[in-house]
């Protein structure tokens, strides 16, 4: 579990390096990775802790930490649901794929309103569309 840590916390660092450095690197894939290993982390745990494998399918919190992970700082719902559904060839996981990422973008929105895309335009004071059509008098 310490290589999963390690990983997690190298990945995590360079992602954020990236990020920051205006690079165009994207974000899908990295969060898709770190939210992986959040995944594996707590599939050890679960397995190596608690005993609890009665889940054939082990690799389903792998999948579903990448998929929370995502959505918690993208405004992405389905289409990263049919993503994480096609990856994985099976559709069974659809339905708790998608309690996950409402899950987590709802306890994301809680503590910041914007996903990080609008925080980028809004750092580069590019205008957006506003929420309401302004009245003419």
């Amino acid at each position: 579990m310490t290589h999963t840590f390690v990983f997690l916390g190298i990945w995590y660092f360079f992602t954020i390096i990236s990020n920051e450095s205006h690079i165009p690197s994207g974000l899908l894939v990295p969060g898709m990775i770190t939210g992986a290993a959040i995944g594996s982390i707590y599939n050890e745990i679960r397995i190596g802790t608690f005993g609890w494998d009665s889940n054939p399918d082990s690799s389903a919190p792998i999948f579903l930490g990448a998929a929370a992970f995502v959505a918690s700082y993208t405004p992405m719902t389905y289409s990263l649901a049919v993503l994480v559904m096609e990856t994985t060839n099976s559709f069974t996981i659809l339905i708790p794929v998608l309690i996950a990422m409402q899950v987590s973008q709802s306890l994301s929105r809680l503590i910041v309103d914007y996903s990080i895309y609008d925080r980028g335009l809004r750092l580069k004071n590019i205008p957006l569309l506003r929420q309401q059509i302004p009245i003419s008098s």
